[in-house]
């Protein structure tokens, strides 16, 4: 059973993700019910459960776990080396929580990820970013609070669902504006996740010509029509909506609002 999903978001939060992902590795493989630890024979554990994590993360993960509370620390005498070294005692996970500050639920959610995914702070947040889609299912989710969750930006969550059968389908609503509607628009850009879409009529080339009409009979080219419709986004402020109206085309206001999110299957 893998670690509480609020534990380990609050400490990716905190921008902890060795800690994360070394206390989700101890859950995981039910380490955490040891009553110490010491660092070279749960490096040995882990490699024994399959859990690919390298010994760095663990050293800096333990660490700081250890500075945050979530583990107790004890130095015992080696016999065999004649020098002391750090032993960490494990909490278990209601005492982490209040460590940490954080609101536990009788039913809070453990999302699973493969033990291969502890090879890297990156690959570790990507399976947590697919295991909360998979448990979800078709879902409305905001990319910006998706990021939030894992302690990095929302672009970055872009980048880990390649390669991966999640499918994120933008949504948008849209309004057409007329001349009645300028004023209300922005002097400035103020929000790059609303646009205009500017549909305007404009001449073909002679390629896009020769293509369309490439089954026509050229004597009757003088009544092709030459003219195509098209579209363009432009930035929302009150000068282009104006000028664009005022040129005939049809403007509407684009909104980008949360994207829907699913498992290809």
């Amino acid at each position: 059973m893998f670690a509480p999903n609020a534990i380990i978001e609050n400490l990716l939060q905190r921008k902890k993700p060795q800690a994360a992902m070394t206390l989700d590795a101890l859950f995981a493989t039910d380490a955490i019910e040891l009553a110490s630890i010491e660092i070279s024979s749960i490096l040995h554990y882990f490699r024994v459960c399959g859990i690919a994590i390298t010994e760095s993360i663990v050293r800096r993960g333990l660490y700081d776990l250890a500075r945050l509370g979530v583990l107790d620390t004890f130095k015992v005498l080696s016999r065999s080396k004649g020098r002391p070294f750090w032993n960490y005692a494990p909490k278990k996970a209601p005492k982490i929580a209040q460590v940490l500050g954080v609101k536990l639920h009788r039913d809070e959610n453990r999302d699973a990820v493969p033990f291969t995914a502890f090879r890297s702070p990156s690959a570790y947040r990507g399976a947590k970013h697919y295991s909360l889609i998979a448990r979800l299912g078709k879902s409305q989710l905001s990319r910006k609070k998706l990021g939030a969750r894992l302690g990095v930006h929302g672009r970055s969550t872009f980048n880990y669902e390649q390669g991966t059968n999640i499918k994120a389908e933008q949504r948008v609503e849209r309004t057409k504006l007329s001349l009645a509607d300028v004023a209300a628009a922005p002097l400035k850009r103020l929000n790059q996740n609303v646009f205009l879409e500017v549909e305007f009529e404009r001449e073909m080339t002679d390629l896009e010509l020769e293509e369309k009409y490439k089954d026509f009979d050229p004597a009757y080219k003088i009544f092709w029509r030459r003219t195509v419709k098209d579209k363009k986004y432009m930035p929302y402020t009150q000068f282009i909506l104006r000028r664009e109206l005022e040129r005939g085309n049809t403007v509407y206001l684009v909104k980008q609002i949360t994207n829907e999110y699913s498992i290809n299957v």
